[in-house]
């Protein structure tokens, strides 16, 4: 008879007790103006399609890459050019996630890491070319010359 009693109260006690975890936790997460929670990234109603360049109005996006990193970077491009590094014309320079391993690149065949990788988005024009370089957030740097290049996942 003491079971059955034992039982009966931790039945009525979860009855009673999950719904108001349940109305706590929801109010937890206070909402903005428009409904949407706040805290989390902010929402748009259609991204813009992918693109190495930004747009001609706006100015480059520079200065979030680590000294290092660009200074492998234009070495690369001036391997691989024979330009002196001086003629280049930095696009974008930002520090960005990348949604795998392949760091939006990737190449058929290859198999990567299936996490977000942290790292740096890199784009140089030089003589007329415009040049995509990926690199992790420890610095190893690759060209991107995939045929479908992905943008960053942040």
């Amino acid at each position: 008879m003491a079971y059955e009693g034992s039982v009966i109260r931790r039945a009525f006690l979860l009855i009673a007790f999950v719904p108001a975890l349940v109305a706590c936790a929801s109010a937890s997460a206070p909402a903005s103006s428009d409904g949407a929670p706040s805290g989390g990234r902010p929402t748009t109603a259609a991204s813009p399609p992918f693109s190495t360049v930004p747009p001609p109005s706006g100015s480059p996006v520079i200065g979030e890459v680590p000294a290092e990193v660009m200074a492998k970077v234009t070495a690369d491009l001036a391997t691989r050019t024979g330009l002196d590094p001086a003629t280049f014309a930095v696009v974008r320079a930002e520090q960005v996630i990348w949604p795998d391993g392949s760091l939006g690149c990737p190449i058929p065949g290859q198999v990567y890491i299936q996490v977000q990788t942290p790292g740096y988005w890199i784009v140089i024009q030089a003589n007329g070319k415009t040049y995509d370089f990926r690199a992790t957030q420890t610095g190893a740097v690759q060209l991107c010359e995939g045929l479908q290049p992905q943008p960053p996942s942040g």
